[in-house]
C-alpha cells in the first residue's frame, strides 16, 4: 500500500467508525461513574451510617474481584454476540445496579451488596467491549481511536465530581445514582444504540473478518496458556499495583513532603487532564511505533514520579512533575495493553486476552492502596514504598523487553 492510498485508508477508516468512537468514550465513561463520585460521598455516608471510609471505598476492590472472575465469560460473549449486543445489555443493565446504590443504607452489608451488583450486571461494559468495538473497524488508525475510547473514564473524573457534589447539596446523596441510573437509561443506551460498532456499516474492508491468526499469534483455547499472556499478567499486576497505590494515597505523599494542604488539592485536580491528554498523546504513538515501546515510556513516567517523591516534594514544582508524570504514565498503560493484545494475539481471542489483563490490572490497582497504607501505618511514613516500587517497576521494564524479543522469535 503506498502512501496515499494509507492515507485513504486511515480517512476512510475516522469516516466508518468516528461513532463507534465517540459511543465507546461514553461508554468507558459510564463504568467510571461511580468510581469517580465515591470521594463525594465518602463523608456523607460515613455521617449517615456511621460507616467507615473503608467500606465505601472498598467498592472499586468489589467490582475489580468480579471484573477479574466474569471476564473470561464476558469475553466469549463479546465474540459470540459481537460487541454491539453485549454493549446494550450491560448499559441497560448498569441502570439497576445504580439504582443498587441509591436503596443502599443502613447497613454495611446493603453497600457490598449493591457494589457486588453493579460489578455484576455491568462486568461485561468495561473497556473490552467498548474496544472490541474498535479492533473491528481500526487499523491504521487503531492506538489513536482506542486512546479516544478510554480517555472516557479521564472525563468522568474531570466532570462527575463536580456535578455530583451539586447534586448532593441540593437533594441528597442518593439523588446523584439515582441520576446514574437515569442517563444510563435515556442516554447511554440511545447513543450506544444509535452509533456503536453498527453491523456491518462499521465493518472496515480493510480489515479480514476472520482472519487466521498472523505468525507469534495464538488460539482462542490456548492464548491464555501461552507465555505471552503471562508475561504481561506480570507486567500489569507490576504496573498497576505502583499506580493505584500512588495515585490514592498522591494528597497524603504530597502532604508528607511539604506541600500545604490547599496547594496539594489543587495540583491534584489537574490529574485528570494529564491522564486523559497522556492517552490521547499514547493514541497517537501507537500508531507509529510499538507498543512494546509506548509501555516503556509508561515505566519512565512512574519511575520519575517514584523517584521525585522519593526525594520529598518540598516545592510546588516537585509536586507538579510528580502530578504529571504520574498522570503521563497512568493514561498510556490502558491504551498500550489494548493495542498489544490486539497486535500480539488473534482477533478471536482479544475480548477475552484483555478483559482478564484489564480486569487484572483494577484488582492489582484497587488492592495496593490498602497495603500502602498497612505499611504508612507500621512505619509512619510512605518513604519505605519507593525503592519497592522501582524494584516493581525495574521488573516490569525486564518483562517488557523479554515480551518484545519472544514475540520477534
Amino acid at each position: 500500500m503506498n502512501g496515499s492510498e494509507q492515507v485513504t485508508s486511515g480517512n476512510s477508516e475516522w469516516a466508518r467508525g468516528w461513532q463507534t468512537v465517540v459511543s465507546g468514550m461514553f461508554g468507558c465513561s459510564l463504568v467510571a461513574l461511580v468510581p469517580a463520585t465515591l470521594g463525594i460521598v465518602l463523608a456523607p455516608l460515613e455521617e449517615a451510617f456511621g460507616w467507615s471510609r473503608a467500606t465505601v471505598s472498598s467498592t472499586v476492590f468489589i467490582i475489580a474481584v468480579l471484573a477479574l472472575i466474569i471476564a473470561p465469560v464476558a469475553g466469549r460473549l463479546i465474540a459470540r454476540w459481537g460487541p454491539r449486543r453485549v454493549a446494550l445489555t450491560s448499559t441497560m443493565l448498569s441502570a439497576f445496579g445504580f439504582l443498587a446504590f441509591a436503596g443502599a443504607g443502613g447497613s454495611e452489608w446493603t453497600w457490598w451488596a449493591a457494589s457486588a451488583c453493579l460489578g455484576l450486571l455491568s462486568a461485561a461494559g468495561g473497556p473490552i467491549v467498548w474496544t472490541t468495538g474498535v479492533t473491528r473497524t481500526f487499523d491504521r488508525h487503531r492506538g489513536l481511536a482506542m486512546a479516544v475510547v478510554l480517555s472516557g473514564s479521564g472525563l468522568a473524573f474531570m466532570t462527575v465530581p463536580i456535578a455530583a457534589l451539586a447534586i448532593l447539596k441540593a437533594f441528597g446523596w442518593q439523588a446523584i445514582f439515582l441520576l446514574f441510573a437515569a442517563l444510563a437509561v435515556f442516554l447511554y443506551f440511545p447513543l450506544t444504540w444509535l452509533w456503536f460498532a453498527r453491523e456491518p456499516s462499521s465493518a472496515s474492508p480493510h480489515l479480514p473478518a476472520a482472519a487466521p491468526a498472523a505468525p507469534g499469534k495464538q488460539e482462542d483455547r490456548s492464548a491464555m496458556m501461552t507465555i505471552h499472556f503471562w508475561l504481561m499478567a506480570l507486567f500489569v499486576i507490576l504496573v498497576g499495583a505502583v499506580e493505584g497505590a500512588l495515585t490514592v494515597h498522591l494528597f497524603p505523599i504530597l502532604k508528607e513532603g511539604g506541600i500545604e494542604a490547599t496547594t496539594a488539592a489543587a495540583v491534584i485536580s489537574g490529574f485528570g487532564i494529564a491522564l486523559a491528554a497522556a492517552r490521547l498523546l499514547s493514541g497517537v504513538l501507537l500508531d507509529k511505533i510499538a507498543a512494546p515501546l509506548v509501555m516503556g515510556l509508561v515505566i519512565i513516567g512512574l519511575a520519575v514520579s517514584n523517584l521525585i517523591a522519593w526525594q520529598g516534594a518540598t516545592t510546588l514544582t516537585g509536586a507538579l512533575a510528580i502530578t504529571l508524570t504520574l498522570g503521563f504514565g497512568c493514561g498510556g498503560t490502558t491504551s498500550s495493553l489494548a493495542v498489544l493484545i490486539s497486535r500480539y494475539f488473534a482477533a478471536s481471542t482479544y475480548a477475552s486476552v484483555f478483559g482478564v489483563l484489564i480486569s487484572t490490572l483494577g484488582l492489582c490497582y484497587g488492592l495496593a492502596p490498602m497495603l500502602a497504607a498497612h505499611v504508612h501505618k507500621l512505619t509512619g511514613s510512605y518513604v519505605a514504598l519507593f525503592p519497592v516500587f522501582l524494584g516493581m517497576l525495574a521488573g516490569a521494564a525486564i518483562i517488557l523487553i523479554v515480551f518484545a524479543q519472544k514475540s520477534k522469535g
